[in-house]
């Protein structure tokens, strides 16, 4: 059955199991994650005029933040930001999204000047000392 001929309850019932698929295919795979990543970057950098030459393989694999030392969460949101997901940062702003100047880090750990304790703010500092 085509998705335009469901009905209401079809199609609610249908994009919960894809939404679930999508979930536990993210959180299981890190090369789907990982393009999952590529994908929103390229998108904003397209948008945005942001220099972009990154692939799957320049996109290291991290388990913990390296800012924070915590774990990072590789699962879906829905759309909103979680402090401990996985956020692939520009370590020189200006170059954008280029081979040798992306890390990966906590979402957190990323958007530090938007809203950070002190102590949060502290052990960023370290980090970047």
């Amino acid at each position: 059955m085509k998705y335009q001929d469901m009905t209401i309850e079809q199609k609610t019932a249908y994009k919960k199991r894809a939404t679930e698929y999508q979930k536990n295919r993210l959180h299981s795979d890190p090369l789907e994650y990982k393009k999952q990543l590529l994908r929103v970057i390229k998108y904003r950098c397209g948008k945005k005029g942001i220099p972009f030459d990154v692939t799957v393989e320049d996109i290291d694999w991290v388990e913990v933040c390296p800012v924070f030392g915590w774990e990072l969460v590789y699962a879906p949101s829905n759309g909103k930001k979680v402090r401990y997901q996985p956020s692939v940062d520009k370590i020189v702003p200006s170059l954008g999204y280029v081979k040798g100047n992306i890390q990966v880090l906590s979402h957190l750990a990323n958007s530090m000047k938007q809203d950070a304790s002190q102590e949060e703010l502290e052990l960023f500092a370290k980090w970047v000392l």
